[in-house]
């Protein structure tokens, strides 16, 4: 039988779905909602999982929002079909992907964190960014990453959440650091973003 083994993910950015061995894990932006065992069995050009649990949760120990009537692979796709109480069912159809649960991106935390340790300010923002290790330490103390986006060029490493399910950091977003400089972008409701700048102290 085909191996399964691999990451897939649709044409748009929320769902995903990992497969290493009998395990199945499926995820909604970057944050597991089902992991479970199955059994694979091949019929008419079809592989199907048969799960041995179904349920769909936002946290291990919460009730499940919806379960998972069926996955199969077929055509070098997998398809789950899922079924929500209030809106009935859902299909999302996966296709084999090289990116990891941060997206599009290569780790490269080892290289970010000699760049960044110590304490920055900015002249526009009273507040202070330290990082200590792997850690940023602020109003919270958020273990980090390092990604490069491999579409881009240069040496920008953007600083994330370890969480893939996080997409702010210390209520930034797409905070990175290049040049000796560190950038942190504001989202300002019905306004431009504002990007400020920190230099190490």
């Amino acid at each position: 039988m085909l191996s399964l083994d691999g990451a897939y993910e649709p044409s748009h950015i929320g769902p995903r779905a990992e497969i290493t061995g009998d395990l199945l894990t499926l995820l909604w932006r970057g944050s597991p909602t089902l992991s479970a065992h199955f059994t694979a069995l091949e019929t008419g050009g079809r592989v199907y999982l048969k799960l041995d649990e179904n349920g769909l949760r936002n946290t291990p120990d919460s009730d499940p929002y919806a379960t998972v009537k069926e996955v199969y692979f077929e055509d070098g796709r997998l398809t789950v079909l899922e079924d929500f109480p209030f809106s009935g069912e859902s299909t999302e159809v996966m296709e084999r992907t090289e990116n990891n649960r941060y997206g599009n991106v290569t780790l490269v935390t080892g290289e970010l964190l000699p760049l960044v340790q110590g304490s920055w300010k900015s002249d526009m923002l009273g507040v202070e960014l330290r990082f200590e290790g792997d850690y940023l330490v602020g109003l919270t103390k958020t273990r980090i990453v390092g990604l490069k986006r491999n579409y881009e060029q240069g040496g920008r490493i953007y600083i994330a959440d370890a969480d893939p399910a996080r997409s702010n950091i210390e209520g930034f977003y797409n905070m990175y650091i290049e040049n000796g400089c560190l950038f942190a972008t504001v989202d300002v409701s019905d306004a431009p973003s504002i990007v400020i700048e920190y230099v190490k102290k």
